[in-house]
């Protein structure tokens, strides 16, 4: 299965990956002696709960700062770095950077700009949240950060999941 699974992400055919992870959670499971709940879905094949896989948290201590102004990089780096000298500041100057640098790095926090060229901080998000799903990641937590109005979908992640929050800019003392 792990052969396979690796070949599926090999591929990146997206659509076996999440049931190769589920028959391997249930494997994870029997070889731990973890007790597997019975259940009965109606017009389902599964007859039992299948454990959702762990997810690999960030080991790396990195932040990246993803903002298409040099000058709010550099005040959010120096800021950071002054806070929090045991971590490492990676910057991005858009979101396609920003999701190369992640896809590296796994980042623990990313500041990340809202309107940037390129790619976007709101599609940068998504790109985030699907590279997390297809490694196992841990989804790091994101500060979104504009100087307009956020989309309605940024607000509502931010809404819907305690791990992310929203910044406008300018950002006063």
């Amino acid at each position: 299965l792990q052969i396979l699974l690796s070949l599926v992400e090999l591929d990146r055919n997206t659509r076996y990956v999440e049931p190769l992870k589920r028959i391997m959670g249930v494997m994870e499971a029997l070889r731990n002696r973890t007790e597997l709940k019975e259940v009965n879905y109606v017009g389902s094949m599964d007859r039992y709960e299948i454990p959702a896989q762990s997810t690999v948290p960030s080991q790396s201590r990195r932040i990246l700062i993803a903002d298409d102004e040099i000058a709010v990089r550099k005040v959010f780096a120096t800021i950071l770095r002054a806070e929090f000298p045991e971590f490492e500041i990676d910057l991005a100057a858009n979101g396609k950077e920003a999701v190369e640098s992640f896809a590296q790095r796994h980042h623990m926090v990313l500041v990340l700009d809202v309107s940037m060229p390129v790619m976007n901080g709101e599609e940068a998000f998504f790109h985030l949240r699907r590279i997390c799903r297809e490694n196992a990641w841990d989804m790091p937590s994101v500060i979104f950060c504009t100087g307009f109005t956020p989309p309605e979908t940024i607000l509502e992640v931010v809404r819907k999941e305690n791990l992310h929050c929203y910044q406008p800019k300018p950002i006063s003392a």
